[in-house]
Order: C-alpha cells, then structure tokens, then sequence
C-alpha cells in the first residue's frame, strides 16, 4: 500500500481464510491502520448499497479459485457502476479476455514480489466503470454460454467458501452426501454380515467391537475436535498438527496395552483376544484419517473429507464382502477393518504432499500443555459418551448373553445410523457457529433456534417411524433370527428422540468453552448408565440394557439444558424450541395412526403418515394455540 497516498479502505464480509485478529495484524503491519476500516462480519442487503456508493474502486484479490457467478462482481460492480481491480486466480481475471476484463485489471506480482496491477488498471481507475457495464453485463448470452454459467456458479456454490449461509449449505450437501453414501453402503454390509454369522456368531463380533470401541477414546482424547477448534480459530494454528500426530502415536501404543491390559479381565477366550486387539488396531488407524477430517472441517472444506470417507467406505465393503464369500469368520471381518483403514491412510498420505503433516521428533512442553488444556474437558466428555454406548453390549457378553448380545447390537447399529443426522448437522454447523460465537447477537440466536427446532422435529419423526415399522422392518432386513430386536429397537427409539433435543446444547457447551463442566455432566451420565445395567441386565437381559439407555439420556438431557440455559449466551428452551416439542408430539401421533392403526399396507402407510407429519409440525408451529400453550408453558 501506499503510505504517502490519501485513501481510505473499506475491508467488508464474512471472513473464511483469516481471523479478524489476523486481518487487523496485516494491517498494522503496513501502518495503514488508520486508513484502514474492517467489518469482518456478513453485510446485509440493506447496507450492500451503501458500500458501494461509497466506493470509487472495487478490488477482488481472490488468492484461490473462485468461479462465482453473481457475487460482488455482478451484484456490486455491474449494479453501481464501479471500476474492478481483479486478480487473475478468478473467474474475474482469468479466461475473460473475450470480456475485456482480464486486459483492464488484473493483479499481478510485479518483479520486487510484491502485487502490482497489469495492464490498463491505472485508465480504468480513471474512469466510473460505466463503459464496463457493458463488459461485464453485455446482454443475454447465448445457450451454450448461459449453460456454462450455470455449470460454474453450481461449482462455485459447491467448492467456494463465500459467505456463512452459502458456507452452512455448501458444506450440507457435501456431508448430506457422504453420510448418504457411506450409510447406504454400510447398509448393505451389516444384513449381509448378520444373516452370514448369525445372532450367536454375530454376537461375538459385537463384543469384540464394543469393547476395542471403548479404547477409542484414549486414541483420540479429545483432539479431533480440538484440532477442528484450533484451526478454525486462526490459520497459524496449523503449526501445531505435527505435535497432534506426535501425541496421536503415543495415546495409539498407551490405548492399545491397556486393551491388552483389560481384554483378559472380561473374557477367557482367546479368539475374543485376537478379535479385539485387531479392531483396537483399525480403530487407531482411523483415529489418523479423522485427525485429516478435523482440518479439512476447521477449513470447511467438505468436500475433501466427501471423497476420503467414500472411498474409506468402499475399501471396507469390499473387503467385508470378500470375507462373506470366500473366509467367513468374526476374526477376518476384524482383519477386513483393519485392511481398509491403512489403505484409507496410504491414499491420504499420498494426497497429502505437505510440510505440515509430519511427526514432531521432540515434546514441545507448551504446545502440549495448550492442547491438553482444551481437549482433556473433551475427552472425559468423549470418553463417558464412549462408556454409554458400549458398556451394555460390553456387560451382555460378560455375563454370558452372547446371542443377547447379537440382538441388541444391531438395535443399536440400527440406532446410530438413526442418529446420522445429529452427527452430520453438528460437523457442519459446529465450525460455523464456532467462527461467529465472539458475538451473540439477534442473528445467531435466531439461527441457533432454527437449528434447535429442526433437530426437535427430525428427532421426533425417526421416534414415531421406528415405533410404526420395527417389527417388519426387522424380519424383513436380517431375517426372523433377529425378530426379538425390535422390541428393543422400539425402546431405543425414545432415546433417539432424546438425543435430537439436547444436542444444541451439547454442542453449545463446546462452542462457549464449557468444555469442564460437559465433561462432569457425561462423566455422570456414564456412571449411572453403568450402574443401571449393572442392576437391569441380570435380571431383564437386552432390555433392562435399552431402558438403561433411556434412562441415560433422560437425565443427560435435563442436565444439559440447564447448564447450557445458565452457562451460555443460548436459550435451550426459548419459545420456539417448545413449540417445535409440542407440535413434534401432537403431529407425529397422527402419523403413527395413519402408519399403525389405519390398516393399510406399509409401503403406502409411511409416505402418507410422513406427509401429514410435515403438514401438522409446520402448521402446529405457525398456530396461536400453540403460541398460547408456549406462553402457559413460560409462566
């Protein structure tokens, strides 16, 4: 910039690549501070105008690919007659020849390394843009031309990180996708898996698996969403990933001898000692592939981790199906685990090419000291979370219900891809509302709330479908070996329910830095889970264990609306988030009688029941009953 110069800048719009912190270091250190004024932040459509009347330049100095087809340029450029300095990484600069554009402005590095302008830029600053009106806008193209236009904005829409909305919905699709994908293929490997072994054998591999699932824990120890925290936060937090992978390799050997450790204190067998320490093994291995999840979401980049899951998935189908057809066996679906993991690994290091991604060779004692400080909380929170959802299958096969185990596995296999949804909203929203939670106005709170009741209403549909559809949807899907799961399945559904309506306010916990007193409250949890199958599974089997789950989630919800309600900016229970409970309870009623009562053939009961589920929530929500029962509610 140039200091002896009079200008002033106006940096304005939602920051994806840099902090604000970081903007304002940039600035300082060109000593144009006082020139400089920064709104860091989405601007509205109301005060779009404003900057540009108050603009003589626009300047878009993209430094990645950007194919946007409206945007500043179109909305702002063409809108108000501005002049357009662009860089030649864009769309705006590059391949535009035939437009004028590119000749006009294009930013380039001059010979001294620093940016300069090409070409005509100083004539065209000279000028009020009209001419490039009809550069820029130069009519109604032709078909061939409105087809590629279309083509690059679906692509920049889908690849480029614009503003937070775009950003939300862009990383939607891409995480919609690969949960659609992985799921649907996982769909097809768990019937084949369970018809192949049978409930019995089955069982042993469902032991096996929850209990190498319990040391996952200690393999991650809260760094995932550490690592996602830290390097949304700023840029130059990346220099910590080799330290991540140095502590990632020493919790990997202390997880792994503890299971070792604690293999021989729940069984005798030998083969359940191969078993599990095969699975603890795959599971450190994909503890490495979500350490590049975690960067690719703190950069909300999506659409990276898209193509790695889907081809991670297709590696552990494959190998899966190769085992049911030519070695079938509990121990080689172990091996068929720990196979497709390392090759996910290979493809990711043979991507990812970068200086970064090595293992620091000393303890850099501040560096651990940051870290641990942030995902310690995590981990024990991550860690009860772990015990609640293993512990019963764990205590089903100590106690010698090995086919019991086999059932009530995959309930909860069925469970957790019902709870898909909660996951995937929470990978894609946590990095966004993480990025603007240092102001909480009106705005986020309405967004907060809108995601609050959407989970309320998506949590009560899958309730009311499992209630309607357990008991021939699993004769049909595993066979009539697997028929006293539904029942389960039927219970476990409450909890589904359960899990939807706290989830806001678990992630709110995080979001806000309350990461100790989460940790306290699913410490919590987990112990009572604990003692609930400890006293339930000896005397009621599977199913004292799946209302031990209820329990769970019950008081983990009460408890975390209340800490979330007193130690967070957000309104776990605001008027909206009611109204959604009760138009969820009064809709989804209907759409079980439609789907159970009403005696017509299933394939037609679900989609119809659906329909009038969506018709009364919406409904429901927008009435003046429900406003009023809020309002008793609220008093």
């Amino acid at each position: 910039m140039a200091r002896g110069e009079d200008f002033r800048l106006l940096i304005a719009g939602f920051p994806m690549e840099y902090t604000r912190q970081e903007v304002m270091r940039l600035v300082r250190r060109a000593g144009v501070d006082d020139r400089v004024e920064l709104r860091a932040e989405f601007i509205s459509e109301a005060d779009v105008p404003v900057c540009f009347a108050a603009a003589d330049v626009l300047v878009l100095p993209y430094t990645g690919m950007y194919r946007g087809g409206s945007g500043p340029l179109l909305k702002g450029a063409c809108a108000y007659g501005r002049p357009v300095i662009a860089a030649d990484v864009c769309s705006p600069g590059v391949g535009r020849d035939d437009e004028g554009i590119s000749r006009h402005a294009r930013i380039r590095p001059t010979a001294n390394g620093r940016a300069g302008l090409r070409g005509g830029a100083g004539e065209l600053l000279g000028h009020d843009g009209a001419a490039l009106l009809g550069v820029v806008c130069p009519g109604r193209p032709r078909g061939a031309r409105t087809a590629v236009s279309l083509l690059r904005g679906l692509g920049a829409s889908l690849l480029v990180n614009r503003h937070w909305t775009q950003v939300v919905v862009k990383n939607i699709v891409w995480a919609t996708l690969a949960e659609g994908i992985v799921r649907g293929l996982k769909l097809i490997v768990l019937p084949l898996i369970a018809r192949v072994f049978g409930p019995a054998e089955f069982g042993r591999f469902a032991f096996a698996y929850s209990f190498a699932s319990m040391f996952g824990i200690v393999f991650d120890s809260g760094l995932a969403l550490t690592t996602t925290r830290e390097l949304a936060a700023a840029k130059g937090n990346e220099e910590l990933l080799p330290d991540i992978l140095l502590i990632r390799l020493v919790l990997g050997g202390v997880g792994l001898a503890a299971m070792a450790l604690g293999m021989r204190w729940v069984t005798r067998d030998h083969a359940l000692w191969a078993m599990i320490m095969v699975l603890g093994l795959a599971f450190f291995v994909l503890e490495l592939v979500n350490l590049a999840f975690a960067v690719f979401r703190a950069r909300q980049r999506m659409e990276y981790e898209f193509v790695v899951r889907v081809i991670q998935t297709v590696f552990l189908v494959a190998a899966v199906a190769l085992v049911a057809w030519r070695a079938p066996s509990a121990l080689n679906v172990s091996y068929a685990y720990l196979v497709s993991g390392v090759m996910t690994v290979g493809v990711l290091l043979a991507v990812m090419r970068d200086g970064r991604w090595r293992v620091r060779r000393s303890v850099r004692v501040e560096a651990w000291r940051r870290l641990f400080r942030i995902a310690l909380p995590l981990a024990l929170a991550g860690g009860a979370t772990t015990i609640y959802m293993n512990i019963d299958s764990v205590l089903l096969g100590a106690f010698g219900r090995i086919t019991e185990t086999g059932w009530y596995n995959l309930a909860t296999r069925v469970v957790g891809i019902l709870l898909v949804p909660t996951g995937l909203l929470s990978l894609v929203i946590f990095p966004a509302f993480a990025s603007t939670a240092g102001r909480v106005d009106e705005a986020f709170r309405k967004r907060w709330d809108a995601w609050s009741v959407g989970m309320v209403a998506l949590g009560a549909y899958l309730a009311w479908l499992v209630l309607a559809t357990a008991d021939p949807a699993v004769g049909w899907i595993f066979g009539a070996a697997f028929r006293p799961a539904a029942l389960v399945l039927k219970i476990l559904a409450i909890a589904v329910l359960l899990v939807f309506v706290y989830t806001p306010s678990y992630q709110a916990m995080i979001v806000f830095d309350r990461q100790r007193t989460l940790s306290w409250a699913l410490l919590s949890g987990a112990a009572l889970n604990v003692v609930l199958n400890l006293a339930l599974i000896p005397p009621y089997g599977l199913y004292g264990a799946a209302w031990a789950t209820v329990a769970t989630h019950a008081v983990l919800l009460c408890a975390l609306v209340v800490f979330a309600g007193k130690s967070t900016p957000v309104r776990p229970l605001s008027g909206g988030v009611v109204r959604g409970l009760l138009g969820a309870g009064v809709s989804g009623g209907v759409a079980w009688a439609v789907m159970v009562l009403a005696k017509v053939p299933l394939w037609l009961g679900v989609p119809l029941g659906s329909l009038l589920y969506v018709a009364g929530f919406l409904g429901l929500g927008r009435s003046r009953a429900a406003a009023v029962a809020v309002g008793l509610l609220g008093r």
